[in-house]
């Protein structure tokens, strides 16, 4: 060991060692750390200049300690993350105040507002730093200031991570009212800290000071606690929370975030990565050149990509710019001006996915220089495999775009000028094949004036099949008698195949019911149709196919005679099925061979068919006789509104268009078409197309068995994403030509149903973002199309991307009633609270139109229950005696609950037997085929043999009552001006009395004005309706479970005279919204009231209507105020919301000249329907309500 000495300029001298071993092993792990790859002895002697015997030792004394680590063969070594966690080491000691203290004030230099650091003291937040505006009205603050937790927004970051206890504590001690806008309730606040944890950040809107407006965001340490928060304060004299949450919102969040990457913190929020990414991929479209087309900001999830070879990444240079706003943002991340970006070479991924993981953590160890410079590499690791993934393969592949997607799925480019998704790549062809297709509905619905697409002579010919077999069936349970109807139905019914279809299948007949015949036993078994409303398992039926089904029949259990009854009735069921598929597949080939071959005629392939498809199942129905006028199977009948063609015979009713000149294109479709049927009849589908019309099949035999409404689609972009991401990897579609065929699905949807919801975004079951290229082209087809089916509605959260974002609010913007929006959050925390595990829970769909359901393993009988709350009430008051009431207004409160309570026992037992009846008389074996769990238990959905079955109670009124309430509270109790004698009598005489009508009609202070009183009201009854409701149980394990709706209820229920001034007959309050006789609303007091209405209780729906004028929402500006308004309301715990684009003038008109208007869309409770289809009195309470802006 050698000794030196230095001469300090004092004369004094100080002693310094080195020692050759170390310095020798720090040089190793140097150049293992700058290694692509793991490197052997004698490369690694050459690198550090020693012999290989020292190299080797050095490196085995290393490896013991668990430093490095040995790959064979060879030996060849690579780096550990040992040096990774010591070098991270500084950051976990660094002090809040001083990570914090630079980054603010370059903060404060940017907005001029007051900003503070504060951290948690006792019960009360602490100000440890506070810098102060430098406006003339500015905000009073000092360091070392005590402040409330439950009103101020630092206080309330700190309450939402802090343990229970505290919140209790709290809670027990009470909660001060600073303002009338202060939060006082327990439930309500924690409630609202459940939301701050979910978004990661909190607002005060005036809720500690007058004029006070705050916004606030965590700071997080190594180990992921909240340590700390940093917030401004701005009043309202110089700013709207739109500005605090739009724009100074944001930068609070990215100087949040790199603070806490300074104290450890390994997690950025959502839009601070952002930002860093968006900068990356400026790097990538510079380093890789045409090869490579990026996809939209938002589109990407980085962290899934698949680790591929490597190609130039070598070379590419990790060169963030400090062009990421804050300058403070840009210092955390070790970003520096003068020295160029940080880091050098990118890692070279391999195919070890570990391997990618552990070099980039050494590469991150290389330029730890710092502790802030080491986690910014360590912020940019899951980018950094990402980016090396998306250059390597447009090395590899230079003639193909990267579509965003699970893996970096490639995608061959079909052509120079290939469209990113989201772009309008559609051909003037395409269009056009499109556009005939919808303007046969559009001629049908002017004729008829219907909701929807039906033909009288389909559904006919659907009645009289099942009259034929219920009036000579021998079975004698009804799954087998309903198994009967479907092979009966199967072979029987007519099959329509319209030209230019892409998807085949008619579901015109629905719905249908066949008239019970004279002289029948009244206690004679007939067909009765069920309530539809439910999501079936349309992925697992595509993955099994039709062969796969069979087997899990086989494998029933079979100890009961009910389950052996169960398994003969599907097996039945599925046959009839693969034989409805196969009628279609024989028409479309009928309809192709018509066709003269051109010389371009394109061949549409062999389909692979298993050869042991079941024959069809006999039937014990005697022969139809060809000239019996009323025969079934001879009926060959054209829908009326087909002028142009004529129908001709064929067996089974096969119905097919007379000669007529085809351009070749379409007839190769129509061959595919039969391909696509002739596969899926026997075996699960192999392509989008193929995948689509066996889901289109499923909906057509479903409403054939239910005769029924509302059979909805559930997470259609989820189910069907893995046969266009197959399709489109492997060049056997095109994005437009997906396009055209979802335009072809969405038309087939108009037919016989107005209520098929789909539902797109959202999460998956691990909580990750489930978006996909699908989703979005759901949005834009939806958007295009401008039909009113299917239903579109989109799940929103924190997880969602700019990308949906603005495809869901250009959809919305076009103004026809979709999408509803739904608060993600919210509705899994809703179902779980009817007992569904949280991974269901978040594979959610919608059924109707708000109901929400674990898409396809649950029976969710969703509108089978009814309870209307202002008959309730009519009810208490008549059963109080007269002049002797109740003394105080509370105790009128606690009696009206307990007679709910009981009034809802008493429809417990109703509904009770609703289910057994249904259980008995509408069993439904191919529904039950459809819904997981049933095969595995045997027993029908009826029979409660799905994973989970709920009934659902829908409420209508909750608007109405809490007004009733309103009035009895202040005008009998309070100001003691009316007597409830005297209430009770002029509801029984309907408000003879106009100027007592008028006391209680023009009250002020009623539900939607966002007053304390009606705001406690709501809260306090919709939560005791979600116990009510959620604390009852039905037999065989059915929960019911409530909705504060009925469908359409708000317009034609009658009701009488009610306390809050509407009269017999008058519309009541919708939804969650309030009454239209209240006066004193803006939209963002209803907004604010709704939001109390247990939201998170309401599984089964707590709709919301707005209605604004389209100016209000037109262009950027106005699609970011409507996203403001939802993310808003579903910050503050809403549902669900959805808007009406019009204005009342614009529905007179419409009324008045319905001609002129017939392409008119509005939102009608849960769907969109053409305004001049609905009845009159549906009309007018849509004018009414869209004056108030409800």
């Amino acid at each position: 060991m050698k000794k030196r000495t230095t001469r300090k300029s004092v004369g004094k001298t100080k002693a310094t060692y080195d020692v050759p071993a170390v310095r020798t092993a720090v040089r190793l792990l140097e150049v293992l750390g700058a290694a692509p790859r793991p490197l052997g002895v004698s490369d690694l002697a050459r690198e550090v200049g020693t012999n290989k015997n020292m190299t080797y030792r050095l490196l085995a004394t290393l490896q013991r300690q668990g430093w490095v680590a040995a790959e064979e063969p060879g030996p060849k070594y690579r780096m550990t993350l040992v040096p990774f966690k010591i070098a991270s080491q500084p950051v976990r000691r660094m002090d809040v105040r001083d990570a914090a203290l630079a980054p603010m004030h370059e903060l404060h230099d940017d907005l001029g507002e007051s900003l503070y650091l504060g951290i948690l003291d006792d019960d009360a937040v602490l100000y440890i730093e506070h810098l102060d505006s430098r406006q003339n009205v500015r905000i009073a603050g000092r360091i070392g200031g005590r402040y409330p937790l439950h009103c101020s927004a630092p206080g309330k970051v700190l309450l939402a991570f802090a343990d229970n206890g505290l919140f209790d504590r709290l809670a027990a001690k009470g909660f001060e009212p600073f303002t009338d806008a202060t939060l006082c309730d327990p439930d309500l606040l924690r409630r609202e800290l459940q939301t701050i944890r979910e978004h990661g950040w909190a607002l005060d809107n005036e809720e500690f000071g007058r004029g006070l407006l705050c916004f606030a965001a965590p700071l997080r340490d190594h180990s992921g606690a909240v340590v700390g928060a940093i917030g401004t304060s701005v009043t309202t004299i110089s700013h709207t929370v739109f500005d605090l949450t739009q724009d100074i919102g944001p930068r609070v969040l990215a100087v949040a975030a790199a603070v806490s990457q300074c104290l450890g913190a390994d997690r950025m929020p959502p839009d601070f990565g952002r930002q860093v990414k968006e900068e990356a991929y400026s790097q990538v479209r510079a380093a890789s050149g045409s090869g490579l087309v990026v996809p939209p900001l938002g589109a990407v999830d980085l962290t899934d990509a698949a680790p591929r070879q490597p190609a130039r990444t070598r070379a590419l240079q990790f060169g963030l710019s400090t062009k990421l706003g804050a300058p403070a943002s840009s210092r955390a991340l070790g970003l520096n001006k003068s020295t160029g970006p940080l880091g050098g070479p990118l890692p070279v991924p391999t195919s070890n996915p570990d391997r990618v993981n552990a070099e980039l953590q050494t590469w991150a160890v290389r330029h730890a220089s710092s502790s802030a410079e080491a986690m910014g590499a360590g912020l940019f690791r899951e980018t950094a495999i990402g980016l090396a993934n998306l250059a390597s393969a447009a090395e590899r592949r230079p003639d193909s775009q990267v579509l965003w997607g699970s893996g970096g799925t490639l995608c061959p480019r079909r052509g120079p000028g290939a469209a990113p998704l989201g772009t309008d790549s559609l051909t003037p062809e395409q269009r056009a094949r499109i556009a005939r297709l919808r303007r046969r509905q559009d001629e049908f619905l002017l004729d008829t004036k219907a909701r929807r697409m039906g033909s009288p002579d389909e559904a006919r010919v659907a009645g009289e099949i099942a009259a034929a077999v219920y009036s000579t069936t021998r079975e004698t349970a009804e799954v087998l008698r309903r198994a009967e109807f479907l092979e009966a139905f199967a072979q029987r019914a007519v099959v329509r195949v319209e030209p230019g279809e892409c998807i085949v299948g008619s579901q015109l007949f629905n719905p249908f019911r066949p008239p019970r015949p004279e002289g029948l036993a009244t206690n004679a078994p007939w067909f009765n149709g069920n309530i539809g409303h439910i999501v079936v398992d349309y992925g697992r039926v595509l993955r099994l196919g039709v062969c796969g089904l069979r087997n899990e029949i086989e494998a029933m259990p079979t100890a009961t005679d009910q389950q052996r009854r169960n398994r003969d009735a599907f097996a039945r069921s599925l046959d009839a099925f693969a034989a409805f598929i196969r009628r279609h597949a024989e028409a479309a080939a009928a309809m192709a061979g018509s066709v003269p071959d051109d010389d371009d005629l394109a061949t549409a392939g062999d389909a692979a068919v298993s050869p042991n498809v079941a024959p069809q199942t006999s039937s014990p129905h005697p022969p139809l006789r060809a000239d019996d006028a009323t025969a079934i199977g001879n009926v060959r009948r054209a829908a009326p509104h087909v002028s142009d063609r004529k129908v001709e015979g064929g067996p089974g009713g096969v119905w097919t268009p007379p000669g007529r000149r085809r351009h070749s294109l379409a007839a190769a479709g129509m061959r595919q078409v039969a391909a696509n049927c002739e596969r899926i009849g026997a075996q699960p589908p192999e392509t989008f197309w193929q995948a689509l019309q066996l889901t289109w099949f499923v909906q057509v035999f479903l409403h054939a068995e239910a005769s029924a409404v509302a059979f909805s689609f559930g997470r259609l972009d989820q189910f069907l994403w893995p046969f266009l991401e197959r399709d489109l990897a492997a060049g056997v579609i095109t994005l437009a030509e997906a396009e055209e065929l979802l335009a072809c699905f969405w038309l087939k949807c108009c037919e016989g149903d107005e209520s098929q919801n789909l539902v797109v975004g959202g999460i998956d079951a691990q909580g990750r973002n489930a978006e996909n290229p699908l989703s979005l082209l759901c949005l834009k087809v939806t958007r295009e199309l401008r039909v009113w089916q299917p239903s579109v509605s989109v799940r929103t959260g924190p997880e969602t991307s700019e990308a949906f974002w603005t495809e869901a609010l250009q959809l919305c913007a076009a103004g026809f009633g979709m999408p509803s929006f739904f608060n993600d959050p919210v509705v899994i925390r809703a179902l779980e609270a009817v007992g569904i595990p949280e991974t269901r829970a978040r594979d959610w769909g919608i059924v109707g139109c708000y109901e929400a359901s674990p898409q396809g393993d649950c029976c969710s009988q969703t509108v089978a229950g009814q309870w209307v709350l202002p008959n309730v009430l009519l009810a208490y008051l008549d059963s109080l005696p007269s002049g002797n009431g109740p003394a105080t207004f509370p105790t009128f409160s606690d009696g009206l609950k307990s007679f709910m309570a009981a009034d809802f026992a008493i429809c417990l037992q109703r509904y009770q037997q609703q289910w057994n009846a249904m259980a008995l008389n509408q069993s439904s074996p191919f529904e039950s085929l459809c819904l997981t769990g049933c095969t595995e238990s045997g027993l029908t959905a009826e029979e409660g043999g799905a994973r989970f079955s709920l009934f659902g109670v829908n409420i209508l009124g909750l608007g109405t009552l809490v007004d009733s309430l309103h009035v009895v509270e202040q005008l009998v109790y309070g100001t003691g001006r009316v007597t409830l004698d005297a209430l009770r009598r002029q509801l029984k005489e309907n408000f003879a009395d106009t100027a007592f009508q008028a006391q209680c009609r023009n009250l002020p202070g009623k539900y939607g004005t966002d007053t304390p009183a009606t705001n406690a009201l709501a809260a306090e009854f919709a939560n005791h309706i979600a116990d009510v409701v959620l604390g009852s149980k039905m037999e065989h394990g059915v929960r019911p479970y409530p909705a504060l709706f009925i469908f359409t209820g708000w317009a034609h229920t009658q009701v009488p005279a009610t306390p809050d001034g509407r009269r017999a007959g008058d519309t009541l309050s919708y939804g969650i919204g309030p009454s239209s006789i209240a006066t004193g609303r803006t939209p963002t007091s209803v907004l604010a009231s709704a939001a109390l209405a247990a939201n998170d209780r309401c599984a089964c729906g707590n709709p919301l209507l707005v209605s604004f004028n389209r100016n209000d929402i037109h262009g950027d500006a106005g699609r970011a105020r409507l996203r403001q308004t939802i993310e808003t309301y579903f910050r503050l715990g809403g549902f669900h919301v959805h808007f009406n684009l019009v204005d009342a003038d614009q529905l007179r008109a419409a009324k008045a000249n319905p001609q002129e208007h017939a392409d008119l869309l509005v939102r009608i409770s849960g769907l969109s329907a053409q305004f001049v289809t609905l009845d009159e009195r549906l009309q007018n309470g849509l004018i009414e309500r869209t004056e108030q802006g409800l």
